[in-house]
């Protein structure tokens, strides 16, 4: 998310700023009248995202819905890539910093990029539309991310996190589908047994890919705060967990070699699609943002079923426990049509899955995930086990660790991650040893920290 290849906008944070700025002096009361009127002459609204290719006609079907219990409302879907967010966030800095854009509706693949739009004061806050339409925004919904004590945005899409494995090769290797309560050591087991050949026809047993999510995904189930410190500012880099996780991953790369090396990984920029769909890799944890992606064999040719599991644990974490983020929408605080801005998303945020299976999950409580993933998937069965997809969605224990409040989104975070993950790539491809990489990201904690 998804992780999806992140960028932020913290260097265009000022320009967006003036931009706006500017516009607010010209505008303001104009824009105050505009916010607190009903709406009643026909308006269009735009919704700028990234999701384009195999959501278009579901998200036709959303707006039909909506367009014909509100007459006076029209809306307009604007694709400024095609299913790259990266790509999405660099072109949405360009049209936010024209203070004349039509953008109404504008978000991200997470909670970081959205925090971005945010403090470059390019969202409205919410709090007085969701007051004044008296909803209760914790029950309703699953993922709630405050910034400043305010809520901006309104998630629309979970990306929770699971593992997928190649079914032919699980049954290739007399391996059955993975427990829920399975460990990280279970984990190396299967990628031992999965991994066969050697050269250019060798499969590995695991992927991971090159995201800060996977030098993290070790300890997600017992840091209760799905970033590289705790709740006291600590860096967890010190807790046996971390270390325990990173000389796992070291191992099955140099020890086991039933894990595609993460120097392969940078050096060939590898995609873990292509390597997962052409049977390169047995397991691969990611993202619900596969899901729909497993029957697109058009783009992505296979043939074998593909299995689910929970994320692994080590033994003292809690069962259940996977990390996750949301898409994220807001209206523009340029907006001239607000009112119908935020019914809208409303609108999209809850009848998404209902009306628009096929665009996965939202963040709404109470999903009948069974129902949407036998409407996802449809008359693609067989590239699905869909006994082991169900269990994982409705595992009683299952618990999403996501990024609740943008006070953990801090420069010291990013910079945290950024030097968590450089130290941990020295480590994984073999140029310092693992203590000598942590140490490093302590001392570079402390001058952050200043």
């Amino acid at each position: 998310m998804k992780k999806f290849g992140k960028k932020t906008i913290a260097l265009l944070m000022s320009t967006l700023s003036c931009a706006l700025l500017f516009s607010s002096c010209g505008n303001s009361s104009k824009r105050s009248t505009e916010s607190t009127e009903k709406t009643t002459d026909p308006v269009t609204i735009t919704f700028y995202t990234w999701e384009k290719t195999g959501y278009t006609e579901q998200q036709d079907n959303i707006v039909k819905a909506f367009e014909e219990k509100n007459k006076n409302i029209k809306v307009k879907f604007v694709y400024p890539t095609d299913n790259n967010n990266a790509d999405y966030l660099q072109k949405m800095n360009t049209t936010l910093m024209s203070s004349n854009n039509d953008v109404d509706v504008f978000g991200a693949s997470g909670a970081s990029s959205v925090a971005d739009f945010i403090k470059a004061g390019v969202m409205e806050p919410l709090d007085s539309y969701i007051k004044k339409e008296g909803v209760d925004f914790d029950k309703t919904y699953s993922y709630h991310f405050i910034v400043d004590n305010k809520t901006y945005a309104i998630p629309t899409f979970e990306t929770t996190w699971f593992v997928m494995l190649n079914k032919k090769l699980l049954d290739e290797a007399a391996l059955p589908v993975p427990a829920l309560n399975w460990s990280w050591d279970d984990y190396r087991m299967y990628a031992k047994k999965l991994t066969s050949g050697t050269g250019k026809d060798k499969t590995y047993g695991s992927y991971m890919h090159s995201w800060p999510d996977y030098i993290k995904m070790g300890i997600y189930a017992n840091n209760t705060s799905p970033l590289f410190y705790d709740k006291d500012k600590n860096l967890v880099v010190e807790k046996p967990m971390f270390k325990d996780w990173m000389k796992l991953r070291f191992d099955m790369e140099t020890v086991d070699k039933s894990q595609v090396p993460y120097s392969d990984v940078k050096a060939m920029n590898l995609a873990y699609r292509t390597q997962f769909f052409n049977g390169k890799v047995g397991m691969l944890a990611t993202g619900a943002w596969m899901v729909s992606e497993i029957q697109n064999v058009a783009k992505y040719p296979h043939e074998f079923a593909t299995a689910f599991a929970p994320l692994p644990r080590f033994e003292d974490s809690k069962e259940g426990r996977t990390f996750g983020d949301s898409h994220y929408f807001g209206v523009s605080k340029n907006s001239k049509n607000k009112d119908a801005a935020y019914k809208f998303l409303r609108f999209y945020s809850e009848n998404r899955s209902k009306i628009a299976p096929l665009t996965g999950f939202t963040g709404v409580k109470n999903q009948d995930k069974a129902k949407i993933v036998k409407e996802l998937i449809g008359t693609n069965e067989k590239y699905y086990d869909m006994d082991s997809l169900i269990k994982v969605y409705n595992n009683p224990k299952f618990e999403v660790n996501y990024l609740k409040n943008s006070s953990d989104l801090s420069d010291v975070e990013k910079q945290t991650q950024d030097l968590v993950s450089q130290e941990s790539e020295k480590y994984l491809m073999g140029a310092q040893a693992l203590d000598k990489s942590i140490q490093n990201m302590l001392d570079g904690y402390k001058k952050i920290k200043k």
